[in-house]
């Protein structure tokens, strides 16, 4: 299980725990019937924050368990239980009979997510910042009546309306879109890269197009060909193109850096590694930058207390480490050592260095740091520390 599927169990039962809460207040009022002024601000502070999470979890319960079970009977009227049981002016039979319906739900979604193979769920080829993008396009570039054309064809007309016909179109348009990125499996990972190349068929400016339109497009749109290449992709005539070349590669994790990161268990770096990545696909340049600094430094720390750990161990993080290595040779020479020391100069610089955009800047710090890291951890292997 990966830690995004814990985090997503823990937001599950988060919820689940506050909706309790909820239930235990609806039903001390049907009991004593008696309901105070603080009483009615408390629950509604908890009733509205369960309604704003919904928005999230609702897709992914109802692919979880099912559509029949967010629906409900009471006195021969059927009616959705999210909807009664978070409703300001709900039924008061209905929402009690709702909130049990629901955590009943909520804790099914919960226990099929713990025993779920984490095999059977897919990563999305795309970011969370291109599938932004894409929602943001469909909701500008169609009226309802078409999206609701599209979705059809899909067969996801019925997530497009589960929010209701008075919902803002971009609302509903993401809702399909939670849906099937909650789904996680292939069938809906290639569902979603249908849309999203369709989509772009569709609005993407082609050449032919005026330089009027497609200042426009850009300007309504200005992250979606970034978000595209940290993907790995662009758009040529319409099409959804991989980029095969030099540029993707470096911006993953590369294969060697992780497998001697695991080897000699530097776990700290390997995460700053990892969130440099998450931050630089999202378009967090400065944090992606920082956590760069970051990892590389930790590798040298703990490369330090690997070959001399007495040493090591009573000097400071960072700059004295590194000088240590210099001492016992490791790093050979004062150029290598100058070279190591204008890297960290210039990944402390805040922001893009002039002349070039910030995507640029922190892609060539990107590089930079795993190349340096990549050629000092093979070094390590091969050091031969009896003769320190």
């Amino acid at each position: 299980m990966n830690n995004k599927q814990q985090l997503l169990i823990q937001e599950f039962k988060d919820f689940h725990a506050q909706l309790s809460k909820f239930r235990y207040a609806v039903e001390k009022v049907h009991k004593t019937r008696m309901d105070t002024g603080s009483a009615k601000r408390q629950r509604e502070s908890i009733r509205t924050d369960l309604v704003r999470k919904s928005g999230k979890l609702k897709p992914i319960v109802v692919h979880l368990t099912g559509k029949e079970k967010q629906y409900g009977q009471q006195f021969n009227e059927e009616f959705d239980i999210w909807t009664e049981a978070l409703g300001a002016g709900s039924y008061p039979p209905n929402q009690r009979w709702s909130l049990g319906a629901l955590l009943d739900t909520v804790n099914e979604a919960i226990g099929r997510l713990e025993v779920e193979p984490e095999s059977k769920r897919s990563q999305s080829t795309f970011s969370n910042r291109t599938l932004s993008c894409i929602i943001e396009i469909l909701a500008d570039g169609y009226t309802d009546s078409k999206l609701r054309t599209f979705f059809f064809k899909y067969n996801l007309l019925d997530n497009y309306e589960q929010s209701g016909q008075l919902t803002a179109k971009r609302r509903k348009v993401n809702d399909v879109f939670q849906y099937l990125c909650a789904a996680g499996d292939t069938s809906s990972g290639r569902t979603l890269e249908s849309i999203v190349r369709e989509v772009l068929k569709e609005f993407y400016p082609r050449k032919e197009v005026s330089q009027i339109r497609r200042q426009r497009f850009f300007e309504k749109f200005p992250d979606l060909d970034t978000a595209l290449r940290a993907d790995g992709f662009h758009v040529h005539e319409g099409e959804l193109i991989p980029i095969i070349s030099s540029f993707v590669e470096p911006v993953k994790e590369e294969a060697l850096v992780e497998t001697l990161l695991d080897k000699y268990g530097f776990g700290i770096a390997k995460n700053h590694l990892k969130q440099s990545y998450e931050n630089y696909v999202e378009g967090n340049w400065e944090a992606a930058n920082g956590a760069l600094r970051s990892f590389l430094q930790d590798v040298f720390d703990q490369i330090a207390l690997l070959i001399a750990p007495g040493e090591a161990g009573q000097k400071a993080p960072g700059g004295d480490r590194r000088q240590l290595l210099q001492e016992k040779g490791f790093i050979e020479s004062n150029t290598e050592a100058k070279l190591v020391s204008s890297f960290f100069q210039f990944a402390s610089y805040k922001g893009s260095h002039p002349g070039i955009s910030n995507e640029s800047d922190s892609r060539l710090r990107r590089y930079m740091a795993v190349a340096l890291a990549s050629y000092y951890l093979e070094k390590s292997e091969g050091f031969n520390v009896r003769n320190i």
